[in-house]
Formats: structure tokens, C-alpha cells, sequence
């Protein structure tokens, strides 16, 4: 009697000990899926994700005003399609589209065997508004990794391979809800010159310009730096033009020549997955591996630029940043955009590639945008840039960027109100 008790207290701690080490199947398998809308000859998007309060809790620093966009609290639904097995695609670049109020997702389908695709979603309500296959001629499909989007008032820029950006007119996204589209690229302009010989990962428009950066990876041998002096840069290029095939014309002339320099590992920051300015505040996603959190930061852009950039044999003065403020979030965070007061950030978690599959899944998955509310987080804003003794304008614009965000937030509130009715 004794040896069986023994042994079964012995085949209990080995339980235990299982569980310790391994997290449970609730922690990282497939919830019951729950369909949220299937587009007619296109993708589903359902929630793989049942509850958010665990990845919500984990990071106390970010809760002040940071929240899943899934459907509580009076938030849209901001669900990402595609993620299950059948479809098997996953999240990456993610843009605002002003002229359209959506939120456009760019994705990849794992093993690259069918086209990446951009879904629309619509920035209000959340719903599944088309879903667009890229193509690079009728026959040929775009399968990319698809981790850059920039969509300015008229075309939707795309990263390829390399340092390769390609466009689509907006005029192209100007579509019934419930459509499914096959959407041909214009021709592909590398920016390489600028980008020295590493990738354009990440995209970004904000203030009529167009930012690119890549991706670098310290604990990577095989990384490429930005360029010769730099691991990793954000770039900014003005636009103009008044009509789409102008403004690529225009762009395409300034691949050597950006008008923004932004010299990001000075300041530390690696494994850049997306960066954007607005109003002389900078706003930086990065992350790497399933279970390792992101990062997300702020960070006051200088009046006037100083610090000499050397790019493919140019010179150039770079733009410092000061007053940084960093948080840890949910891993695998990718695109991000700003507007309103919030910034706005998608995650890879979720996909069944990172979440359905392997003996290590993503921790702390989202199938959903998350936003942050940048004056509650960004506490720096009242202070005066360092470099420019006389300047006090952070400190001006700090109260006027809260009133404004404090308005914003009022009509949101009001307008929820309005439709719960």
C-alpha cells in the first residue's frame, strides 16, 4: 500500500512539474474559433483569441488608457482575418487610409503559396470591409512579406523585396463593402541607395511624407545595417504631386535624397518593426521572437537637424530625438500609425503560423489592434528640448496636442453613445 502511495505522489509531481514547464492548453491552443464575417470568395475573420485580460494585465505601465480594440468598453472590434489554418496568413504592415476611414492590414500567407493580401477594416466599427490580392501582372502573384504600408492622400505604398517599394492608387480601394479584388502593383522603385544594402521593412506617412526604415537584428550575424555607419535609420520623403502617377514620379526621383534623417540606434533602439512622426513626436514598435515582449516608445523630435549621417558616400544632417519614454507590450508587435491622440499597433501573435502550431507558441496572442493613448503615456511632453536651450515649444504643444486629444475622445464617447441608442 505503501509503494502505490508513493508511487502515486511521485506520478503527481511529475504532473505538476509537466505543467510548470509546459504552459496549459488553454494558454496557447486555438479557442473555439468565433466567426466574426466571411467575405463571399474571400477570407473569414474570427476571434482565435477568447480573452485579452491576461496580456492585458501583464503589463501594468501600459494600462493607463491602453486597450484591445475588441468589441468592450464601447471600442470597435478591430479583429484581424485570416488567421487560421485554412487561410494561414499573417499580420504585418498596417496604415490608415484618411480618404477611406480604414484601417488597411497587409499580410503573408506562411509558405508564401498564395498571394499576400491587404484586408480594409473599417476604422469606426471594426468591420470587414474587402479584402485586395496583390498581383504582379494578371498571371503573376505578389507573395511578400508585406511589412511595410504607407498610404498618403494618393497611393497606397508597399514594400516588396529588398529595398523595393511598389504603389497602388487609392482609387484602386474605392470598393463596395463585401468585396473581394485582385489588385496588380504598379512598377516596383528600389530606394537601396538610401537603405545601403539592407531591406525596407516598415512604412509609414504622416505630415505629407513617406518614412521607411529597416530592421536590424544585433543578435543576428547575417543582418544588414541601414548603411555603412548607421544599424538602423528612419528616413522621411516629402510627397507632392497632385495625382497618384505624380507623386510616384516625383517620389521616384528622391530615392538618394531623403529630407529626414533619423539615426534610431544611436538612441538604442533594435529589431525595429515600425516607426512613424506626427507632430514632432516619434513613435516606435519593435519586437522579435514569440515570447519576448515588444517594445513601444516615444520620443520628442529636435527643431533642427544636426547630427552628420554619411548615406552611400552624401552627406546628410540627422535628427535627434530626445525625451524617450519606453513600455513593454504583447510580443510580436508590427505596423503602427498615429491619429487622434492614439497610437495604433497590430500584432503577429495570433496567427496560426505563431499560435496554431509548435512546441513554442506566441505568448499573450491578440487577434486584434491594440491603441495607446500617446499624451497619458508620453510623459515627457512638457519638457523643452535640451538641444535647443531657447526653444519652449514641446512645452506649448503639449497642452495643445491634450486639449485636442481630450476633444477627441469627448466626441468618441458621445458618438458611442449615439449608436448605442
Amino acid at each position: 500500500m505503501l509503494k502505490k502511495t508513493k508511487k502515486a505522489a511521485a506520478i503527481m509531481i511529475a504532473v505538476l512539474l509537466l505543467a510548470s514547464v509546459f504552459p496549459s492548453a488553454e494558454s496557447f491552443a486555438f479557442y473555439d474559433q468565433q466567426l466574426v464575417k466571411t467575405l463571399e470568395g474571400g477570407h473569414s475573420q474570427y476571434h482565435t483569441v477568447s480573452d485579452f485580460q491576461n496580456a492585458y494585465s501583464a503589463y501594468p505601465d501600459i494600462q493607463i488608457g491602453g486597450a484591445p480594440l475588441d468589441g468592450t468598453n464601447g471600442l470597435p472590434d478591430i479583429c484581424v482575418p485570416g488567421l487560421g489554418e485554412e487561410e494561414n496568413y499573417v499580420p504585418q504592415g498596417m496604415t490608415y487610409c484618411e480618404k477611406l476611414n480604414l484601417i488597411l492590414v497587409g499580410c503573408y500567407n506562411y509558405g508564401y503559396t498564395k498571394p499576400s493580401v491587404i484586408y480594409a477594416l473599417d476604422f469606426e466599427t471594426g468591420e470587414f470591409v474587402a479584402q485586395f490580392n496583390l498581383f504582379k501582372s494578371e498571371e503573376t502573384m505578389l507573395a511578400v512579406h508585406l511589412g511595410g504600408l504607407a498610404c498618403s492622400e494618393q497611393n497606397l505604398y508597399i514594400t516588396t523585396t529588398g529595398a523595393k517599394l511598389c504603389r497602388v492608387p487609392i482609387s484602386e480601394l474605392e470598393v463596395e463593402k463585401g468585396t473581394v479584388k485582385d489588385v496588380v502593383v504598379s512598377s516596383t522603385k528600389s530606394f537601396s541607395p538610401s537603405l545601403y544594402n539592407a531591406a525596407a521593412a516598415y512604412l509609414s506617412y504622416s505630415e505629407n511624407r513617406l518614412w521607411m526604415g529597416n530592421y536590424f537584428d544585433r543578435a543576428n550575424e547575417a543582418a544588414k545595417r541601414a548603411n555603412e555607419n548607421h544599424e538602423s535609420l528612419l528616413l522621411g520623403f516629402e510627397l507632392s504631386g497632385d495625382t497618384p502617377d505624380r507623386e510616384w514620379k516625383n517620389l521616384k526621383k528622391k530615392v538618394a535624397s531623403p529630407d529626414t534623417v533619423i539615426p534610431l540606434d544611436m538612441y538604442d533602439f533594435s529589431r525595429v518593426q515600425g516607426a512613424t512622426v506626427s507632430d514632432g513626436t516619434v513613435f516606435i514598435s519593435c519586437s522579435g521572437g514569440r515570447v519576448n515582449d515588444s517594445t513601444l516608445a516615444f520620443a520628442d523630435l529636435a527643431s533642427e537637424a544636426d547630427i552628420p549621417v554619411t548615406i552611400n558616400g552624401k552627406s546628410f544632417l540627422g535628427t535627434r530625438i530626445f525625451n524617450i519614454d519606453s513600455y513593454s507590450i504583447i510580443p510580436m508587435s508590427e505596423g503602427i500609425f498615429f491619429k487622434e491622440g492614439y497610437v495604433y499597433v497590430d500584432f503577429e501573435t495570433a496567427s496560426y503560423r505563431y499560435y496554431g502550431t509548435g512546441n513554442t507558441r506566441s505568448k499573450n496572442a491578440s487577434d486584434v489592434v491594440w491603441r495607446y493613448p500617446v499624451f497619458e503615456l508620453h510623459r515627457h511632453l512638457t519638457e523643452k528640448d535640451p538641444g535647443s536651450p531657447n526653444s519652449y515649444i514641446p512645452m506649448l504643444t503639449s497642452y495643445y496636442k491634450r486639449y485636442v486629444g481630450f476633444l477627441n475622445e469627448l466626441i468618441r464617447i458621445l458618438r458611442s453613445v449615439g449608436h448605442s441608442r
